[in-house]
């Protein structure tokens, strides 16, 4: 009977780099010397100082893009977002295998982790199995995403991901900007170059499809998680000077990412959930800006619906200019009657329906406009205040009429009162989108201020860690890779389809189907597998064994279905709230890969935060009552 290996979220085997003595240098190596920097006992990893005057500096390229690569690596290099890029898989120059081992002293360096001995499976390389040592170690290795910044660029990344199976994993994703913004900012604070970096990349952020986004905010959520003990930085002078600055850094790199992230959650919110208005556009398109005419359109929208409620208020009170109105005699029990009673019913459930989504949404609205101003009572009171008078005034009129058709255009012109704001931008021609992003790359700009103000300021890191912990960022999260699969987004490729995985039955078995957005049939609470042994070198295992428990407390087991039976290995089993995010399946499934937190109030956060998938009414009080 084989044993069970628990993976708690919260592990043990965090990074104990903190501890280490610093190897404080700069980050630059001797180009043609590095070879003789390394001893040969294979338990020490230590870079000898430098002799020679002749170096080089993190930015100087020892290889060119043609010798490393061929076209297709530089065609990724414009679309850094390609799902179909792979680097040629050609052997390494000289001075290409010097930057590669200077990775790997480094990450041996700075990564002395309590159980993740470390291995190394590079892109670049065909090997389809592991070593003695490397097998020896893979028990050891939790199933953690992690990353780790590096100050030299190697392939064109100086950003590597690390999961169960290697400490460098094959990426379509390109993560090299965040180390390009995270250098400028901490390491030389040229705030120039970090204002560029940042609006570039966050226009590329806001323009992703919803493929490409997904995967690579779960990778860097993972590296996020528990304050961003997840990531760890090459320690010199060109990135982190010391272990003492870890602390520093990590707060830092939340910091950044929380103004990257802050912006993708307020395009979704305005655009792809079409909460904008004219009074929202209004406030994007002036903050940043002198020009104040719209303004003018977000005050003529304020009194046209505030004097149409108005009116439709005075038609229903006792005062002379409302003295044709006569109270409805409730006693009549004609047809007529019973209609126009269940129209202005319709009418008023229409209404609150209205008013509802706004009472929502009221929280996310008021960290929009990030305080109380005028166009923030206005929005506030043409959607949440005349709303409720039109529900109330409205529904006396409608009952009081004495012809149906009048009833009916009442009806039409009490529900179109509330929307004209909303259709306004849409009628004057605004571009909402293009608005709204560059709003939100001024805000980015203006919020990088002040972090430099923060930074002069020698500002508490308790007192930035609060602000954290109000916005959620820092939550633990994690990117499960459970086999040894390409970080990607969707790919026609290899049948990889990134998004939430429903898990139901019928009456031909268990099914899991993509879903477009998590419903209370996604959410998992336990997920136990097991790794064929056919080939138990191999760098890329199958499961042949998964059992997943529902948060519902549903069980489905996956088994091996093949001609011959097939031996499985050591069981795994991972508890919290989880998502299947991409599963391909043969007679064995190939590809396996989860998202999800510890706590199920947690998952929520991170899944709000991070504008991931949404999650339906039903998975939503589903998780509450897990919470």
């Amino acid at each position: 009977m084989t044993s069970k290996k628990v993976i708690t979220f919260v592990d043990d085997g965090d990074d104990f780099s903190d501890d280490l003595p610093s190897n404080d240098d700069d980050g630059d190596e001797e180009e043609d010397s590095l070879d003789d920097h390394f001893t040969d006992d294979p338990k020490t990893f230590v870079l000898r100082p430098n002799t020679s005057k002749r170096r080089f500096s993190d930015h100087t390229p020892l290889v060119s893009n043609r010798e490393r690569f061929g076209s297709k690596l530089r065609t990724s290099v414009r679309n850094p977002f390609n799902p179909d890029f792979l680097p040629d898989k050609k052997p390494l120059s000289a001075k290409a295998d010097m930057k590669l081992k200077h990775l790997e002293v480094a990450m041996r360096n700075q990564l002395v982790e309590y159980n993740n001995p470390l291995i190394f499976l590079h892109p670049h390389q065909e090997r389809d199995q592991y070593t003695e040592k490397e097998l020896s170690t893979l028990p050891q290795r939790d199933f953690q995403t992690r990353l780790f910044v590096s100050s030299v660029s190697f392939m064109m990344n100086s950003l590597w991901v690390r999961n169960h199976h290697s400490d460098i994993v094959a990426t379509t994703s390109n993560f090299t900007f965040i180390r390009d913004y995270f250098k400028a900012a901490f390491a030389t604070k040229n705030h120039t170059a970090a204002k560029t970096i940042l609006s570039a990349e966050l226009k590329k952020w806001l323009d992703l499809n919803d493929y490409e986004y997904y995967t690579f905010a779960t990778i860097l959520a993972s590296g996020l998680s528990k304050g961003a003990r997840n990531t760890n930085f090459e320690i010199n002078k060109a990135m982190v000077p010391s272990h003492a600055n870890l602390p520093t850094a990590r707060m830092t790199f939340l910091y950044l990412m929380d103004i990257l992230f802050s912006k993708v959650y307020v395009k979704t919110f305005l655009y792809k959930e079409n909460n904008s208005n004219i009074f929202r556009i209004a406030h994007c398109d002036t903050k940043h800006s002198k020009n104040k005419i719209v303004l003018i359109y977000a005050l003529f929208s304020f009194l046209l619906q505030t004097a149409l409620t108005l009116f439709v208020l005075f038609k229903v009170l006792p005062f002379d200019i409302g003295s044709d109105f006569k109270p409805p005699e409730f006693e009549e029990t004609s047809g007529f009657f019973v209609l126009v009673c269940l129209l202005a019913s319709f009418g008023a459930c229409y209404s609150m329906m209205i008013i509802k989504k706004e009472y929502d949404i009221a929280s996310e609205v008021y960290r929009f406009y990030s305080r109380i101003g005028p166009l923030y009572i206005i929005d506030l009171t043409v959607n949440l205040v005349l709303p409720v008078i039109l529900l109330v005034s409205g529904f006396l009129i409608i009952i009081d009429e004495s012809d149906l058709i009048d009833a009916v255009l009442n009806t039409a012109a009490l529900l179109f009162i509330p929307e004209i704001d909303d259709r306004l931008p849409n009628l004057l021609g605004y571009d909402e989108e293009a608005t709204i992003e560059d709003f939100l790359i001024a805000e980015a700009k203006s919020e990088y201020s002040q972090f430099v103000q923060l930074n002069e300021n020698n500002t508490d890191l308790n007192e930035v860690n609060y602000m954290f912990n109000d916005r959620n960022i820092g939550l633990p999260f994690n990117d499960v890779f459970i086999t040894n699969s390409i970080e990607q987004g969707a790919s026609a490729q290899t049948g990889s389809l990134y998004q939430p995985h429903i898990i139901e039955k019928n009456a031909y078995g268990h099914e899991i189907d993509p879903s477009n957005y998590v419903t209370p049939d996604c959410l998992l609470k336990s997920v136990e597998w097991r790794y064929t042994t056919f080939d138990t070198k191999t760098t890329s295992p199958r499961v042949g064994y998964l059992k997943l428990t529902k948060l519902s407390g549903e069980v489905v087991e996956v088994k091996y279905e093949g001609p011959e039976a097939l031996d499985v290995g050591e069981a795994y089993v991972l508890n919290g709230v989880f998502i299947i995010t991409d599963i391909v399946m043969s007679s064995s499934i190939l590809t396996l890969r989860l998202c999800g937190s510890d706590t199920a109030k947690n998952f929520v956060k991170a899944f709000n935060y991070y504008s991931l998938w949404e999650i339906d009414g039903d998975a939503r009080r589903l998780l509450d009552s897990f919470a």
